[in-house]
């Protein structure tokens, strides 16, 4: 499902359900991980988070996985800032020496990004500009 209060309203059903699961593995289900973790407390499922956290989420639920949730168990984040540099860097140096001919002397090049309320997306777009810095006759259009 693509809508996160829709995801999350199933994530919370199969919690609540007859059938709980033993344990889940939450990632893009939404910015709030509070309800998701209660619930999983109540049905003592394990939780592990595969995604980062905003600084909101921090402050909720804490900053280590078992303080305040003893059924999670574990966060695994990525360096989004990272990843968006280093394959915007793999992109930008692929087109360079391509030679590829664009308008005016530049590679024109559109970059399409998650929501703009994601904390995932803004720091790969982020890292994008980043790397975008290096290479002067490339010009993003987003």
């Amino acid at each position: 499902e693509k809508n996160d209060l829709a995801m999350q309203g199933k994530v919370l059903r199969i919690l609540r359900s007859d059938q709980k699961p033993d344990a889940i593995i939450l990632a893009e289900v939404g910015d709030n991980m509070v309800p998701l973790l209660e619930a999983a407390e109540q049905a003592h499922a394990a939780v592990i988070i595969q995604r980062s956290l905003t600084s909101e989420e921090l402050a909720s639920i804490g900053l280590e996985a078992r303080r305040k949730y003893k059924h999670w168990i574990a966060s695994f984040q990525q360096d989004e800032l990272q990843k968006g540099y280093d394959s915007a860097t793999a992109l930008f140096d692929h087109v360079s020496k391509a030679n590829v001919k664009g308008q005016n002397g530049k590679i024109n090049l559109i970059a399409l990004s998650g929501p703009g309320n994601r904390l995932g997306s803004v720091l790969r777009v982020q890292g994008m500009q980043k790397a975008l810095k290096n290479y002067p006759k490339i010009k993003i259009r987003e």
